[in-house]
């Protein structure tokens, strides 16, 4: 395995998730990819303008500085797809409240599925948990199971999300997951000794989205683990780059 897939439902939230672990990959011979999904987006409670172009364009910029700030060479794929209050016609209040089943036909989930499955490939691909109940991330989630390639795929705790979120209701979504795909999984903790110092470094650049207190509480939420947790397959060996 030399290629690892980050599927990131926005631009930031692979940052916020996994900013130490990608600083960790990309030091030694892995190549690294993130695909932003919805990224066309007018949520950027930061600035003024609601506009979704001048928005969607500033979240851009601010995801291309904080993930080359970690590797130049981290590959940025960009889906170009509506967000959740664009895509769906609902209040952003709402995101986390509306049912999956609700969100997404057939149809759509089909088209993301495609539009990931290659990446496995190559290599591994990490999505998000889902905690929070965020539909988009739920949606993400929902298509990288039903590529079907589930020795490949891994699992992240979706930040800031997993800062509220109880750790026996972290283990019933993996708990969840392990029963629909069959697949158990093993947590793993990407170490990282400074930990909060780098990771708040690194995401307070996101100024459109999160406050310098709101990006505190995403960087010190490491010192939980002294790093960052995933979620892998318990028995593939494909993901021992990763983590030794």
């Amino acid at each position: 395995m030399d290629e690892i897939t980050i599927l990131s439902p926005h631009r930031d939230d692979a940052a916020f998730s996994l900013y130490l672990s990608l600083s960790r990959w990309s030091a030694g011979k892995i190549s690294l990819r993130v695909v932003n999904f919805f990224t066309v987006s007018s949520y950027a409670p930061r600035v003024k303008s609601q506009d979704s172009a001048v928005v969607s364009s500033l979240r851009g910029k601010e995801d291309r500085r904080v993930l080359h700030s970690i590797s130049k060479n981290i590959q940025i794929r960009s889906l170009g797809l509506l967000d959740a209050p664009l895509r769906l016609g609902i209040n952003v209040s709402a995101v986390c409240e509306i049912m999956l089943e609700e969100a997404q036909s057939i149809t759509e989930a089909n088209r993301l599925a495609s539009a990931i499955d290659g990446y496995h490939d190559g290599g591994v691909v990490l999505a998000p948990l889902g905690l929070g109940h965020h539909v988009d991330h739920l949606t993400v989630n929902s298509a990288a199971i039903s590529c079907g390639r589930l020795g490949r795929v891994g699992f992240y705790e979706d930040l800031p999300y997993a800062t509220w979120t109880e750790e026996t209701a972290i283990r019933e979504r993996v708990s969840e997951i392990e029963s629909k795909t069959r697949v158990p999984l093993k947590p793993t903790i990407i170490r990282d000794r400074n930990s909060v110092r780098r990771k708040l470094r690194g995401i307070s650049h996101y100024r459109s989205q999160i406050t310098h207190t709101e990006a505190e509480a995403i960087a010190r939420f490491s010192l939980k683990y002294h790093g960052e947790r995933i979620w892998i397959p318990k028995f593939s060996g494909l993901w021992n780059p990763l983590i030794t």
